[in-house]
């Protein structure tokens, strides 16, 4: 199944045989590793959406309110705080811009959303109720990160920790999405220079665009896949979803499993009934090719005996078609298909069963 998102002309000759000079210098230095990094990284980022909502979740209800004018000798330095409505204050003394919070101060140039950014330039006025949501141990406002998710950001006015921690999330899934669009075009372009270098003249391959997206969203899938396992399990799912990843490989590239799929398919849709009304007998239909019992038999040649009065002529079977007929699969290949989609099945059956379990028992 997978071989023919490729022209199965081109396979047979070979990717890189069939390729021109400098098609197989695209393959080698931009095609391969663009399409090897991209790969990872939209992996990255989709794992990266999925920590931080889960850290988020995580810390929902064990946000530290803070007061604007507390201490910071007795605040948590690993905790996540929330300031509400505290007042901003800009103070310049020699030359040097002081930022206040409440009592807290400000460092620039910590990721905090646009807010921060106005605050940095000068744009924020005077005395402008402010809620932040980050550390602010030691005294000093700042990004908190854990787990590889940093939270910190400001809103202005009195708001509560849970929105602010819910509008992180939004963000935090809409910039996944946007990176993923991103990396999604920069792959499929890296599948179009490994797959297709020469598609601009290839004649065998006139829709390598549309087969390059169909390449880019199954390295797409498997790449998301890998690392999610890898994020749930450690090393021991990364080892997993390779081992899922080369069974899938190897039972879509072969020809053999691609052949018994299609005439799966096409059996079923011969055996299907008429959905109209199955259970109505349908009419013998008349060939009038054939004479009918009233007309004359013609006479044979000379030389050739008289058939007896009422018996008919037994005419030799004629040989099945190759479209009507299905072809016995067989062999080494097909069992190792077979091997390959069974043990797919019972490792994704057994991950999705434990991820169920721990989601319901924890």
């Amino acid at each position: 199944m997978l071989k023919r998102l490729i022209s199965e002309d081109r396979l047979e000759r070979g990717i890189w045989t069939s390729a021109s000079d400098f098609g197989k210098c695209w393959i080698v230095f931009v095609g391969l590793p663009c399409f090897l990094c991209w790969s990872w990284v939209i992996g990255l980022l989709f794992v990266a959406g999925i920590n931080l909502h889960n850290v988020i979740a995580h810390q929902s209800n064990l946000v530290l309110e803070v007061k604007c004018g507390g201490q910071s000798h007795g605040i948590p330095k690993d905790g996540l705080h929330h300031l509400t409505g505290c007042k901003f204050k800009q103070t310049v003394v020699n030359n040097v811009v002081s930022i206040h919070v409440g009592s807290f101060k400000w460092g620039p140039g910590a990721p905090c959303g646009t807010i921060a950014e106005k605050m940095d330039k000068g744009e924020l006025l005077q005395g402008s109720p402010l809620s932040f949501i980050g550390n602010v141990s030691d005294g000093v406002m700042k990004a908190w990160r854990k787990d590889n998710a940093v939270i910190c950001g400001f809103m202005e006015g009195d708001v509560s920790a849970g929105v602010m921690m819910q509008d992180r999330n939004t963000e935090g899934i809409t910039t996944t999405c946007i990176g993923m669009l991103f990396v999604l075009f920069l792959l499929s372009w890296a599948s179009c220079c490994l797959f297709f270098p020469d598609r601009n003249s290839d004649e065998l391959t006139p829709d390598a665009n549309r087969r390059a997206c169909m390449i880019t969203l199954v390295a797409a899938g498997m790449s998301c896949f890998g690392s999610v396992l890898s994020y749930m399990y450690g090393s021991t799912g990364l080892f997993i979803g390779g081992v899922i990843i080369l069974l899938v490989l190897c039972a879509g590239c072969s020809d053999s499993f691609t052949e018994s799929m299609r005439q799966m398919f096409e059996k079923r849709e011969y055996d299907i009934e008429d959905p109209e009304d199955p259970d109505e007998e349908r009419p013998l239909l008349v060939d009038n090719s054939s004479p009918s019992y009233g007309e004359a038999r013609p006479l044979p040649t000379t030389g050739q005996p008289l058939p007896p009065a009422g018996v008919e002529q037994q005419q030799e079977p004629e040989g099945d078609s190759g479209e009507s007929g299905y072809k016995q699969q067989g062999g080494s290949t097909e069992f190792l298909a077979a091997i390959c989609l069974g043990i797919f099945a019972g490792l994704a059956g057994g991950i999705l069963l434990s991820v169920v379990l721990s989601i319901a028992l924890g």
